[in-house]
């Protein structure tokens, strides 16, 4: 009886430990690092539980790795939506507006690029 105690127990633990690290990664992913951070620092208080689990259920941040690879342009632009007062989205939206007007005259040949120079022009949307 008490081995199946010990195995029920171990599992469950698992379970919950193992909801809460995926968790935070998929904070992570979805471009709420400061969330993610305190959940690691904070994972012994039960708000801080929740605040991740709540983290991860709700909308990415439309510049996100998450919302880049899973969102549809319908769930999209309902981030664009729910994010368009973060200061951190308005500055990278004007840096790519400002990188399009940049090189908006230059024929762009991407094998002639450096790498930091093709991931700016990626990010502003000028090369594919």
């Amino acid at each position: 009886m008490n081995v199946l105690r010990l195995v029920f127990v171990i599992a469950i633990n698992v379970a919950i430990w193992g909801g809460f690290a995926w968790s935070v990664w998929v904070c992570a992913q979805k471009g709420k690092g400061r969330l993610a951070l305190f959940g690691v620092l904070g994972f012994w208080t039960v708000v801080m539980v929740f605040a991740v689990y709540a983290g991860a259920i709700r909308l990415a941040r439309p510049n996100s790795r998450w919302a880049a690879e899973r969102y549809d342009a319908e769930k999209t632009a309902r981030a664009e939506a729910r994010f368009a007062d973060d200061p951190g989205i308005a500055v990278e939206r004007q840096y790519a507006v400002d990188v399009n007007n940049a090189w908006a005259e230059v024929d762009v040949d991407q094998d002639d690029l450096d790498p930091i120079t093709r991931r700016a022009l990626r990010k502003a949307g000028r090369l594919q």
